[in-house]
């Protein structure tokens, strides 16, 4: 049996959250605040964090990581790289782990476009990769970020190996962040204003876009739900490294959307 203690508001992903471990076998999740989880933290596998606010979440994340829990933070991991950082040496002077991730990342859709784009990568044919969707820039919680994270987080494996600095193109309706990875593939991430699916695309050496939509219906929680219980059962979610390239390919990309649409 997986224990688990579950933070934030009502509704929402915690909501989505709660609904799909009710699929599960063998898992039993507690609703608490904060300081209950951590003050409970050996009854627990670890603690799933669902607060709105991700400026929030270094303060809620950090006394449960030096409790020696497992933690997993909905999107974004913060809205600050330094913080992010933080979040992330605290878990390791804690021996301990944490994690973060869209729920988008593991849609059928998407690890379909994945395996695409890993076998195109591995014949050398690769030439771009990215993802797009719409961010909401006065969203309550913290504006761009709150959306703006998921093509950045779905295309979270490919920032590491990025050789150039970002490049962010930025006016008042979208922006855009891209890298140049050490082999020449170029990684793109955009955001929009505009109310628009999500979509995922690569580009081949030939010149060739194949591109495709990815669909977020009813159930989408259920995917990132069982990973996240296997990743309080032992198992590895999203690593530091790559947490800290989301957030801080993310933070670029809506510092400079922000500055653009305040001029």
């Amino acid at each position: 049996m997986t224990h688990i203690a579950a933070v934030g508001q009502p509704g929402g992903h915690l909501q989505a959250f709660m609904q799909a471990i009710e699929a599960l076998p063998d898992v039993s999740v507690d609703v608490l605040t904060s300081a209950d989880a951590q003050a409970r933290a050996a009854q627990f596998d670890g603690v799933a964090v669902f607060t709105r606010d991700p400026h929030e979440h270094l303060a809620i994340a950090g006394p449960l990581l030096q409790a020696g829990l497992r933690v997993f933070v909905d999107k974004p991991l913060t809205a600050d790289p330094h913080q992010a950082w933080e979040v992330i040496t605290t878990a390791e002077r804690s021996g301990t782990v944490v994690s973060s991730a869209s729920a988008l990342r593991w849609l059928p859709g998407a690890l379909g476009w994945r395996s695409e784009v890993d076998e195109a990568m591995a014949a050398g044919e690769l030439a771009e990769v990215g993802a797009s969707g719409i961010a909401l820039p006065d969203e309550q919680w913290a504006g761009a970020w709150y959306h703006g994270v998921h093509p950045v987080d779905l295309l979270g494996p490919w920032w590491a190996l990025a050789s150039s600095g970002l490049v962010v193109d930025a006016d008042t309706d979208s922006a855009t962040v891209s890298a140049t990875r050490a082999d020449g593939v170029v990684v793109r991430a955009r955001i929009s204003a505009e109310k628009q699916p999500y979509r995922l695309w690569w580009v081949g050496r030939d010149g060739t876009r194949h591109e495709r939509e990815l669909p977020v219906g009813e159930g989408y929680f259920g995917p990132i739900t069982e990973r996240v219980v296997g990743f309080f059962a032992g198992d590895d979610l999203v690593g530091h490294a790559e947490c800290l390239d989301v957030i801080t390919v993310t933070n670029a990309l809506v510092d400079r959307w922000n500055r653009v649409r305040a001029h």
